[in-house]
């Protein structure tokens, strides 16, 4: 099993189709169910929410281009203004709490989500899994595509099934964070974030890829660099490479 599968083992899609690509983990305390392995932010990236709550499909695609222009179909291009609009318009008609829907207006106003409002949101998700009876962990952050986000596992008690659970997760999720998060990963602060770390680490990267089978990779531009990075991550041998090493993931990067 190359190093693609067995992250995409770990981090499935499997609940986009769904609607919950809130991307943290969730394990069941109930010994006569299967125990679920963590699921990082990761899977925000790859399974970017187009609001009103329908999903794309999880390709490379969507996780945008870095080469500028505006794009109805794909979020992160959009100006902090519509992108927000959106956000809020979605979050009123499903019923979001009011400090979440306050935190998006601040940041129409304000320039963006912050990522001390991102924690502030994972922390009221926490604690709506309490009050559910569950046992959420710390919460733990990672550089992921340059923004720092935060994920937390979640216990239910032996009484609770995985149904419940979901439930309930999606419940507090939708309530405090889901749209915080789709702003705070779509916003033009995240698409510099990700330039900026894509410089950082330019040498390093466009070493990873000729060692993974690129070619032709000394003269990309960084927009270019970001698509080969993709083509490495998800393509594979399909699109020319070795997939021994996740090039993004060796510097730090993650999905």
């Amino acid at each position: 099993m190359n190093n693609r599968q067995k992250v995409a083992a770990m981090l499935s899609c499997d609940l986009c189709e769904g609607g919950d690509c809130s991307g943290r983990g969730l394990r069941t305390g109930n010994p006569d169910l299967a125990e679920r392995i963590p699921i990082t932010m990761r899977r925000i990236r790859l399974c970017m929410l187009v609001l009103p709550l329908a999903l794309v499909a999880c390709t490379p695609a969507d996780s945008g281009s870095l080469d500028g222009g505006y794009n109805p179909q794909d979020p992160s291009t959009w100006p902090l203004a519509e992108l927000v609009g959106q956000a809020l318009d979605d979050a009123r008609r499903e019923g979001a709490s009011e400090a979440q829907i306050a935190t998006l207006e601040s940041a129409r106003d304000d320039g963006g989500i912050t990522a001390s409002e991102a924690r502030n949101a994972a922390e009221l998700v926490r604690q709506c899994l309490i009050d559910s009876g569950q046992q959420p962990s710390p919460l733990s952050s990672r550089n992921t595509l340059g923004v720092e986000l935060f994920t937390f596992t979640v216990t239910a008690p032996p009484s609770m099934t995985i149904e419940v659970a979901d439930a309930f997760y999606n419940d507090c999720e939708r309530q405090h964070r889901q749209f915080i998060d789709y702003v705070y990963l779509q916003q033009p602060a995240a698409r510099e974030a990700l330039v900026r770390e894509l410089e950082m680490h330019d040498a390093a990267l466009r070493a990873c890829l000729v060692e993974m089978g690129g070619r032709d990779i000394e003269g990309l531009t960084t927009g270019e660099l970001w698509e080969e990075l993709k083509h490495q991550s998800f393509g594979g041998e399909a699109a020319g490479y070795s997939q021994e090493v996740d090039c993004l993931m060796s510097v730090g990067i993650y999905w």
